[in-house]
This record gives structure tokens, C-alpha cells and sequence, in this order.
């Protein structure tokens, strides 16, 4: 079977996909929100790590590239009864988190009572 894919744009923008150990419980809600922020993504400009903050957890990772690129696509209705898929996007490039997420824990502060 062939199946058409096509871009009508002429250029289609970059994505990078993550990829993560272990799994993000979200509930219901936060699924049906368009835009969803999962956390802080911080990149060391010098050693090239990654840090990527959610919630109280933080995890390291690296950026790799693809050996073959991705493609996203999505079905188009079209004319005729013939199937035709429109290209989203292309991702070239992933960020791995390859190790399980680190608990932040921050040390309590106290204020200094005032002996009088």
C-alpha cells in the first residue's frame, strides 16, 4: 500500500523528543490543558548537561542525536478515498534522562531568636 505524505509549508520546524526513566502521573485535567508545562529544563552552556526540574525532582541527562530522523505526521482528510498524511513536524536530536530522578531536599531555615 502507498501512503502519501506531504508538506504543504515547504519547512517544517524541528522537535526533540525526551526520553525518560520511570513514568509522569498527571491527572485528568492537566491531560485535556493544550499546553501543558511539565517542569524547568536548565542547560549548561559549558559542559553541555541537562537538568530537568519537576516538582521536588531533579534529573540529569545529555542531548543525543538521532541515527535516523523522525518524522511526525497527521492524517488529512482528502478529496478522493485515498489515505494522505501532512508532515508536523521532524525530530533530529533527543534528550536523554537516563538515570532515575534525585529527591531535592532543602535544609529548613530558622530565624535566630533574640536573647534579650
Amino acid at each position: 500500500m502507498i501512503v502519501r505524505v506531504g508538506c504543504s509549508c515547504g519547512f517544517c520546524p524541528e522537535w526533540t523528543m525526551m526520553e525518560l526513566q520511570g513514568h509522569i502521573e498527571m491527572s485528568d485535567a492537566a491531560l485535556m490543558e493544550s499546553s501543558l508545562a511539565m517542569g524547568r529544563l536548565c542547560v549548561s552552556q559549558t559542559e553541555g548537561k541537562l537538568s530537568l526540574f519537576v516538582g521536588i525532582h531533579q534529573l540529569e541527562g545529555t542531548k543525543q542525536k538521532l541515527k535516523k530522523p523522525l518524522v511526525v505526521i497527521e492524517p488529512k482528510l482528502s478529496n478522493e478515498s485515498r489515505r494522505r498524511y501532512e508532515v508536523v513536524a521532524i525530530v533530529r536530536e533527543k534528550l536523554v534522562f537516563d538515570a532515575w530522578p534525585k529527591p531535592l531536599v532543602k535544609r529548613p531555615t530558622f530565624k535566630r531568636a533574640q536573647v534579650a
